[in-house]
């Protein structure tokens, strides 16, 4: 992976670093804890991902880190890829970021809001392609998942996947 690949993720690291050194230090202070910090605490679990006929794609695991200051996504494909992601609040900002990698080579950098009836993270503007990934939750239980694409800047998206998750029972 190239050095200038890398700076976002350090920064992120770094910045995920300073916030929760200075929550061990004083641990009644718990910076994290706000209700813009849990806007994505309904993607936290174990799930299985299928399309819309029931074709599973792979399983999903998400995990509270760093005392609830990060989103860890553990992704693991029935095709025998898999992929991580790093999700932080930013509330210097109002927003969320996701740096995703996999083993396919493939990465992203996306930031956004809750919108569209759940969570939407877009990648930045530019020039090319532009990807986005809408997550709401349909019940406790089910979340529904659309990745688009634009070609056009953000104007218009379409559908490439349609995700369906379902909560896989706790492991101990």
């Amino acid at each position: 992976m190239s050095t200038s690949r890398l700076c976002p993720l350090a920064g992120l690291l770094l910045g995920l670093a300073a916030a929760t050194t200075g929550a061990a230090a004083d641990t009644t202070n718990k910076p994290c804890q706000s209700a813009a910090h849990r806007q994505f605490d309904f993607w936290i679990g174990h799930w299985q991902v299928s399309t819309a006929d029931n074709t599973v794609v792979g399983n999903n695991r998400i995990s509270a880190i760093a005392g609830g200051c990060a989103l860890l996504e553990e992704w693991s494909g029935a095709d025998g890829g898999s992929g991580k992601s790093l999700i932080v609040y930013q509330p210097e900002r109002g927003r969320w970021r996701q740096l995703w990698a996999d083993s396919n080579s493939e990465r992203s950098d996306r930031q956004g809001r809750p919108g569209l009836g759940g969570m939407v993270l877009t990648d930045a503007a530019g020039p090319g392609r532009r990807g986005r990934n809408v997550l709401r939750a349909v019940s406790a239980d089910e979340l529904r998942q659309l990745e688009q694409s634009s070609s056009d800047g953000g104007r218009t998206w379409t559908t490439v996947f349609k995700g369906i998750y379902r909560r896989l029972p706790a492991q101990p």
